[in-house]
């Protein structure tokens, strides 16, 4: 039986902080705006190390089996490993990940909707004739594949498919992959 745990525990840390930045992701307030790019440095680093672990739990078994996995993903999958792990290099050693940040228009009701999940109170006024303010989220955006992808629905994508490659190992070498 080929037990990964500490393969499982990167994954589990991986896991946490992809919580933490989704939950800090969709907040349209914030007291530290700062998090987002904090959870998600600590995400990419983390999801990273799931494959260095898993090699060094298991590295003969991995290094023969890693190679036919990779080969065997759809492209986008194959390049989104890539890509990410681009990401964490420029993240950890060249000054940080290029994010790019734009504002998308969303309704009143969906910014009243925030502030009262989020425990904001907003009171707009604006005089008789003036129109109404316009309202705005934030959307953050990274490289992949060639095109800006956002980064809540690419991280997922990526913790998905290193579940996937956890998975899959003990799968093939006989382990039950609970």
């Amino acid at each position: 039986m080929y037990a990964v745990p500490a393969t499982r525990a990167k994954l589990a840390e991986a896991q946490f902080f992809h919580r933490k930045l989704l939950d800090v992701g969709k907040r349209h307030f914030s007291p530290e705006p700062e998090g987002f790019g904090y959870y998600l440095s600590a995400f990419v680093s983390a999801a990273r190390s799931v494959t260095f672990a898993l090699q060094c739990e298991h590295k003969p078994e991995y290094d023969a089996w890693f190679p036919a996995w990779k080969n065997s993903l759809e492209n986008d999958k194959r390049a989104l490993l890539e890509e990410f792990n681009a990401h964490r290099t420029a993240e950890v050693h060249q000054g940080g990940m290029a994010i790019t940040h734009k504002l998308a228009e969303i309704s009143m009701a969906e910014y009243y909707l925030a502030a009262s999940s989020e425990g904001v109170q907003v009171h707009i006024f604006t005089p008789f004739g003036v129109p109404r303010p316009k309202f705005h989220r934030t959307v953050r955006t990274l490289s992949l594949g060639g095109s800006q992808a956002e980064v809540m629905e690419a991280t997922g994508t990526y913790f998905a498919l290193l579940t996937d490659l956890v998975n899959a190992f003990q799968a093939h070498y006989g382990a039950t992959a609970a």
